[in-house]
């Protein structure tokens, strides 16, 4: 298993801290897979960050013995999103996606092209109900 504080290390400091900002409102909601998921999140580390021209990709690896979700509540599709602002981006925003019941990644994606270090600010957010 990889180490997750030495992969960590390798990733913009501006997207890891927009992740640890982010990944607490996503997993916010209060239903019966919500716990699961947030333990999930609590053991997991940045496995890849995949830099696109409008966005990113951030992987997530999760220990064989984390708990998983239920596979029919919690599936491949986007089930919490959030909408981010800042004047330099334009549309922007986040999605969380699943893969049998398991936190698969997160997508951070704009309209216009995301410069490495900008700052921005988190709007609404619908989080997974869990």
């Amino acid at each position: 298993m990889a180490d997750p504080q030495a992969s960590e290390t390798e990733f913009p400091p501006s997207i890891l801290a927009l992740t640890r900002d982010l990944m607490p409102l996503l997993l916010g909601g209060s239903g019966p897979n919500a716990g699961t998921l947030r333990e999930q999140y609590a053991s997991s580390w940045i496995e890849n960050v995949d830099v696109t021209r409008t966005g990113f990709y951030i992987d997530f690896a999760l220990p064989p013995d984390a708990p998983v979700a239920d596979p029919e509540a919690v599936h491949g599709g986007p089930s919490a999103e959030a909408v981010l602002t800042s004047p330099r981006l334009g549309d922007a925003g986040a999605i969380l996606w699943f893969n049998r019941g398991r936190i698969s990644s997160l997508e951070l994606y704009a309209c216009d092209p995301w410069p490495p270090h900008l700052a921005v600010e988190i709007g609404i957010v619908t989080s997974f109900p869990g």
